[in-house]
């Protein structure tokens, strides 16, 4: 399922360029504001949900430790897991546009 939806999104990138000459850039326009609104929801989005794995993450913590030494240990890693991905995709989501800025500065 995960394969499927990885060609499902690379074919829709790689259509983009193609749709983007149609209509005399109409079409490119239209990608650019759609991409952008994306960008605007996501930034909207990643604090409440940052904050909320933060909190499952200590939750899960916290239940772990009145729990045997074996579930203990998994717990502790598990929490941890969870605030190290949600940084990392705190990191991606508010650093993805600046790169993109820089990469299109440096190409157009």
């Amino acid at each position: 399922m995960r394969l499927f939806g990885v060609i499902v999104l690379l074919t829709v990138f790689a259509s983009l360029p193609a749709a983007a000459t149609i209509n005399g850039g109409e079409a490119a326009q239209r990608i650019n504001e759609r991409l952008e609104l994306l960008v605007e929801m996501l930034k909207d989005l990643i604090a409440p949900i940052t904050v909320a794995i933060f909190i499952l993450a200590g939750l899960v913590y916290a239940v772990s430790q009145a729990l045997d030494n074996e579930t203990r240990m998994k717990g502790e890693r598990w929490s941890i897991s969870m605030v190290a991905g949600a940084a990392i995709g705190l990191f991606m989501v508010l650093a993805a546009p600046f790169l993109v800025d820089l990469l299109f500065g440096f190409g157009g």
